[in-house]
């Protein structure tokens, strides 16, 4: 019991515990940036088909004109 404090108050047990901390932190990240990005990308393709399905058909290059804006 008493090794394994003290191997945790040493130096190679707290770099040991900060890298594992720091992986942790870094896989969750990573994680909460691809659910942002699929969110977005399938908010993006739900406008997109809504503006070309839905829009008259007459005015179809002024709905592209709103859904990508002047590039």
């Amino acid at each position: 019991m008493f090794e394994r404090i003290k191997y945790a108050l040493s130096d190679d047990g707290f770099k040991r515990g900060i890298s594992g901390f720091e992986t942790l932190v870094a896989k969750l990240l990573a994680m909460g940036m691809i659910a942002v990005i699929l969110v977005a990308m399938f908010d993006l393709s739900l406008l997109l088909i809504q503006d070309v399905l839905l829009a008259p058909r007459l005015f179809f290059n002024t709905a592209l004109l709103e859904v990508f804006g002047f590039f």
